[in-house]
């Protein structure tokens, strides 16, 4: 039975390798990956969002306009202006540049630490993956629904399940076909992401040594890198299954892949949108909002993703269990329907 699922999977993985839109997803990924991650490296080396300031000293014959952001003062720098200014004038330019400098560029200074930190290899991979968690839940709901919905559409489900297929085998084999597919995707999104973090890596500061710190074992270091890795594609993967469920139940319900898409990408959008305008508008919403996909994919993904957020171990266990609820009974759902729906033919999409 397992070898045959597996046979079955296989050749799912054969029939969306076969087809384009994987790999325009794919591309999709890729490309939107790039551009987050060399945003990112472009803003730390512009220092496009470092604070600036402004200030007018002296009276209306003599004013001087001071301008300078973070960069232009660090290292206890001063702006050039300050010296065509009276003692007075200087004094007073100080107490401002040093207010800033302790208000707005030492918490600047840490957010830009943290950014260089996410541009660096591991960190990159989480922080182009976290940033881009939205877009992948679109590309699975997509690959999904289409994967399925082209089945009912082009005729080939009735005919390979007349060959003697068994209903719940070969849905089996499409979810672990897909599943297959995502973390095929997340690792080729990685890796090209690694790259551009080593090449950035040539131009970026190195991180400040620490005193008195002891040289971690090189292998111990590659298995702890391997382990957050791989940490990161499980939670995002466990993230897709319930998402996925949805776009399959809606694909088998409707026999379309584009019913499929488009119903299951608007329940996504009135998560993302409409729930948190509810919460805030109706505080006994948010005890409905605790136990939606949306809230608990957040807590569950945590920290380590920029989208991510936990309220204690406590809740990501919480979220997990949440997770695995809907993913059961959705998967159950699906597969109960799947067996009792009659199929047709080809339909078109």
């Amino acid at each position: 039975m397992i070898a045959h699922i597996l046979r079955l999977t296989g050749w799912e993985w054969y029939k969306l390798q076969r087809r384009w839109m994987p790999w325009i997803l794919l591309g999709i990924m890729v490309l939107f990956s790039q551009v987050v991650f060399w945003g990112a490296y472009v803003g730390y080396r512009t220092e496009a969002f470092s604070p600036s300031f402004h200030t007018s000293i002296g009276n209306d014959e003599d004013k001087v306009d001071i301008s300078f952001k973070c960069a232009d003062i660090s290292g206890g720098s001063v702006p050039p202006e300050v010296a065509q200014l009276d003692e007075q004038g200087r004094k007073q330019a100080l107490e401002q540049i040093e207010v800033f400098r302790t208000d707005s560029c030492a918490g600047y200074e840490g957010n830009r630490e943290a950014m260089r930190t996410g541009l660096m290899f591991p960190n990159s991979i989480g922080f182009s993956l976290g940033l881009s968690q939205l877009l992948w839940v679109i590309v699975i709901i997509i690959l999904a629904a289409s994967a399925m919905g082209v089945e009912y559409g082009w005729g080939t489900l009735r005919m390979v399940l007349t060959k003697g297929t068994g209903r719940w085998q070969f849905l089996a084999g499409k979810v672990l076909a897909l599943m297959l597919m995502g973390a095929t995707g997340l690792v080729i999104v990685a890796a090209t992401v690694s790259i551009g973090s080593l090449i950035a890596a040539l131009t970026l500061p190195a991180p400040p040594p620490v005193e008195g710190a002891a040289l971690a074992d090189a292998g111990e270091d590659r298995l702890e890198v391997a382990l957050t890795i791989g940490e990161m594609f499980g939670k995002l993967l466990y993230v897709f299954l319930p998402y996925m469920m949805l776009a399959l139940f809606c694909a088998v319900l409707t026999s379309s892949a584009a019913t499929a898409i488009a119903v299951t990408l608007t329940y996504r959008v009135v998560e993302l949108i409409f729930i948190p305008t509810l919460v805030r508008f109706f505080d006994w919403f948010q005890a409905i909002a605790d136990y939606l996909p949306g809230t608990n994919v957040s807590i569950w993904l945590g920290p380590e993703f920029s989208l991510g957020g936990t309220n204690g171990e406590a809740s990501v266990l919480r979220a997990f269990l949440v997770l695995a609820a809907y993913i059961v009974i959705i998967g159950g759902a699906t597969f109960a329907l799947f067996q009792r729906r009659d199929i047709a033919g080809a339909r078109g999409a």
